[in-house]
């Protein structure tokens, strides 16, 4: 079997956590597999720090995936032709359909899909049909959202992804937090999870940092902020913190894009309600590092409050009662402990690369012998639980 993965730069997907689930698939399913990657440089970077081992960069303007097509066309011309197209983006899918229409098509969203592409999805699926297009959301959350945008039934499973925890390195923390000039472990950071790493809002971030800084009323254990240098409203957050001389318990690092680099020198984590609910959930499980987040039905999918996070309702009050449950974290190792113990032991059990891969198998197979989509269904606690899918 002959699977060409597809994805571009251009598109929200395009991150490190969703090329290293391409990097299990092409690990992890027997198969010869090739992947394109369509963008410049820093979609090659983030495939390598993905640990794709191989892949074909191909250029195309501003990473767009349909001005890849004469190139797709050519390259196709000039090599076996794949007997299934794994497409990793929605842009990837609309250009596979436009080059691969005789080979099936799968789909995987590991993001919410924007209006637009909702849209677009249900034209391509209405056109394919379930016998030449799968798509697997990584959530229930995503595929209610597919559904409900009228994708035949009979084309969209969900499929969970898998973590691969080999890449997260405890060992490393002290190394990571004397790049950030934080001395010893005192200082606490927290990081703002973010799919894609930019998407979150920082200003509202920030906020929190400050009322959790006066919830803590403990001057030695300073609490630092983690984003990423382009990360949504950056210098909002900065503007209030430069007449107290704070600016410093900000901290900008491009590799927050990598969750896996950064994870092991960090205390805690917050998953917002505007972006928080993706991918760097199950990595921070997996880094066993305690959640404090929104209760959206996106992220309580990964945690559920109490049991393996502390989770707050959305809402106009929500980010000082955030700051009251990220102080509860910081302030209480043995509440900490329960928490991240309990994600932990669900990411191991649920999130690995090994059911990850023979799932994804079944999913291939299914799609090549023309048959409805049915991906095995997954043991049910914890976040599965409270969603209501036990």
């Amino acid at each position: 079997m002959r699977v060409l993965h597809l994805i571009n730069q251009a598109s929200p997907q395009a991150s490190a956590v969703t090329l290293n689930l391409m990097a299990t698939a092409m690990q992890k399913v027997e198969a010869q597999h090739q992947a394109i990657l369509i963008g410049g440089q820093p979609l090659c970077d983030a495939a390598r720090a993905s640990v794709i081992e191989s892949f074909i960069p191909m250029g195309a303007p501003g990473g767009h995936a349909l001005a890849a097509l004469p190139r797709l066309r050519h390259w196709l011309r000039n090599n076996a032709q794949p007997d299934m197209v794994h497409c990793w983006s929605v842009g990837s899918l609309l250009l596979a359909t436009l080059a691969c229409r005789s080979a099936p098509r799968l789909l995987t969203l590991t993001l919410m899909p924007s209006l637009h592409e909702l849209h677009l999805l249900r034209m391509l699926a209405a056109e394919a049909g379930p016998a030449k297009l799968g798509i697997v959301p990584i959530t229930a959350t995503i595929a209610r959202e597919v559904l409900c945008c009228g994708v035949d039934p009979q084309c969209v499973d969900i499929l969970r992804p898998g973590v691969d925890m080999g890449l997260i390195q405890a060992s490393e923390r002290d190394a990571i937090r004397t790049r950030w000039e934080l001395a010893g472990d005192d200082p606490l950071v927290v990081m703002l999870l973010s799919d894609p790493p930019t998407q979150c809002d920082a200003a509202r971030a920030t906020l929190m940092l400050g009322l959790t800084q006066v919830g803590m009323q403990n001057t030695q254990r300073p609490v630092h902020l983690l984003i990423h240098p382009d990360q949504k409203n950056r210098l909002a957050a900065l503007n209030p913190m430069r007449p107290l001389n704070n600016e410093h318990l900000i901290l900008s690092d491009a590799a927050a894009a990598i969750p896996w680099q950064v994870l092991p020198a960090c205390d805690a984590v917050i998953a917002l309600d505007d972006g928080g609910a993706g991918l760097s959930i199950p990595w921070a499980m997996a880094a066993n590092v305690p959640i404090v987040g929104h209760a959206t039905a996106g992220i309580c999918e990964w945690v559920e409050d109490h049991h393996s996070a502390l989770l707050v309702a959305p809402g106009q009050p929500a980010m000082r009662h955030i700051a009251g449950k990220l102080t509860d974290i910081l302030s209480d190792p043995q509440l900490t402990y329960k928490l991240r113990d309990t994600a932990r032991h669900e990411a191991f059990s649920f999130y690995s690369r090994t059911r990850f891969g023979s799932d994804l198998n079944t999913v291939y197979h299914q799609l090549l012998d023309g048959k409805e989509l049915n991906v095995p269904d997954m043991p049910s606690t914890g976040g599965l639980r409270f969603a209501g899918r036990g």
